[in-house]
């Protein structure tokens, strides 16, 4: 029998590796999936002390426990640690740490910005960076504690949208996404010809290997590579009209989803179901799925994340009907996005994957993250929208999130006194809405008491004998609602 020896545990305590390479002001973020970013803090000019001191601070926020926990909320930090160090070098330069920050200092700083913008998001930001400082001034951090608020009376470009006009941008978003789910599901029958029964479809092209490319071999090598073999084979599959491009211009778009029209899915949640844009890139294909007895419709529980509401981040939304139908082609278009994926040995169960041409060799040929390059705003501009002004119609899917709820005056991932309060309130429709809902209930009012009391007049006989003997009188005719003149 062989003895056993214990093995030897690592001398002293294990410490988490250092997110701050001071060397080089690098600071590497890990995310609560796995995925690692850098954020690179060599390029600021000002003061070493002053830029230390707010690299130090991100790194605080964005440790393990810390207050931001995803890639866009860390890199909004950076960005206002570099607006600041740029701030206070031009205007201060005195200011050379987080120490040298008074009171009179961030008042100036933040009049600046409450005079470029109305809306607090930048004001706040700063708060909660500098607040991550050990070395901030008592006095300031006192200073601080003023919070921002959001403007009662939203600018005419940031109230929602009128009823017409959330319907126009509804409809545009259904009809492209009608083209996609068409082009898809012909490319797909191709595909499954081809693999069922050999069938080559349209000869294409030779390439220089001597390989005969037809539909069907460029569509089965499309769903394995994410992308054509060859940019001359790829022009010719359009110039022979070898696939189904309705919706697109790329070919290697025949079997997924496009940019655009992944953003006209972001924009039929968003009308459906309030989803903002940190939501929907945290969705994903698998749902609870059950079906409704009466229509026989699906009706889906969807598991929904918003990170910035901290441990009550996780909840759930039940899709039914409208909401049920895109949320079925959602996953119905995009799964060739995650069967590619699979082959391609990175699988992914996000819901909203588009493919991309451009930019392929950076992050290849899919893209499911939505929180940066401006997805949100403007994306629609080529349907040429028009507003009830008739100038162009601009798309803003936090316009839309608004809209939702003043439009149908409920609340969407938020309480009943957020939505009433932040959302409805503050819109310059609400009035509008409010002199509606007075009337209607005064309308209701009236015709409540015209069902339930009616008035009757008698006669001076009909008085007489009603007082002789009132009975007759109050309970048959009276409650009767019978009127006589």
């Amino acid at each position: 029998m062989s003895s056993r020896t214990a093995a030897a545990f690592p001398q002293g305590r294990y410490s988490r590796p250092s997110p701050l390479d001071d060397s080089l002001r690098i600071v590497t973020f890990t995310d609560e999936d796995g995925g690692s970013w850098s954020f690179d803090f060599t390029d600021p000019a000002g003061s070493a002390g002053l830029i230390n001191d707010l690299v130090e601070a991100v790194v605080a926020g964005c440790s393990p426990g810390g207050r931001w926990r995803t890639r866009m909320t860390v890199e909004a930090a950076a960005s206002m640690a570099r607006q600041l160090v740029l701030y206070l070098t031009a205007e201060y330069p005195e200011v050379t740490s987080v120490a040298g920050i008074s009171p009179e200092v961030w008042w100036a700083w933040r009049k600046s910005r409450e005079e470029a913008s109305r809306w607090p998001g930048s004001v706040n930001l700063a708060r909660c960076l500098l607040a991550e400082s050990p070395r901030l001034p008592d006095t300031t951090r006192r200073a601080l504690r003023a919070r921002a608020s959001k403007p009662r009376k939203r600018l005419p470009e940031n109230d929602a949208y009128s009823r017409a006009e959330f319907t126009r941008i509804q409809t545009a978003a259904k009809a492209q996404i009608r083209k996609a789910s068409a082009r898809i599901a012909n490319n797909l029958q191709a595909l499954n010809r081809f693999h069922e029964t050999g069938e080559p479809g349209v000869f294409v092209a030779s390439d220089r290997r001597g390989v005969r490319w037809t539909s069907g071999s460029l569509l089965e090598y499309l769903s394995r590579h994410g992308a054509m073999p060859a940019m001359h084979v790829a022009r010719k599959a359009v110039s022979k009209c070898a696939l189904d491009l309705q919706g697109v211009t790329n070919p290697a778009q025949a079997l997924f989803p496009s940019i655009l029209e992944i953003y006209c899915l972001m924009v039929l949640l968003t009308c459906e179901r309030g989803f903002n844009l940190s939501v929907m890139n945290n969705l994903t294909a698998g749902s609870f799925t059950s079906s409704d007895p009466v229509a026989e419709e699906s009706v889906h529980t969807v598991e929904i994340d918003k990170p910035r509401r901290g441990s009550k981040r996780h909840s759930a939304e039940i899709l039914t009907g409208e909401a049920g139908k895109v949320w079925d082609t959602a996953v119905r278009i995009t799964q060739p996005c995650r069967d590619t994926l699979q082959v391609l040995g990175t699988p992914s169960d996000k819901l909203l994957i588009a493919h991309r041409f451009k930019n392929m060799r950076k992050g290849g040929p899919f893209r499911s993250d939505w929180i940066f390059a401006g997805i949100g705003d403007h994306t629609m501009e080529p349907f040429g929208l028009l507003a009830n002004d008739g100038s162009p119609l601009s798309v803003s899917l936090r316009r839309l999130r608004l809209s939702e709820q003043v439009l149908n005056q409920r609340a969407r991932q938020n309480s009943d006194s957020v939505s009433e309060d932040v959302y409805r309130q503050r819109d310059s429709s609400a009035p509008d809405i409010a002199a509606e809902t007075i009337i209607e209930g005064q309308q209701d009012a009236f015709d409540h008491a015209q069902a339930t009391v009616s008035v009757r007049a008698l006669t001076a006989a009909e008085v007489a004998e009603a007082r002789h003997d009132p009975k007759p009188r109050s309970t048959d005719e009276i409650g009767s609602g019978r009127v006589s003149e």
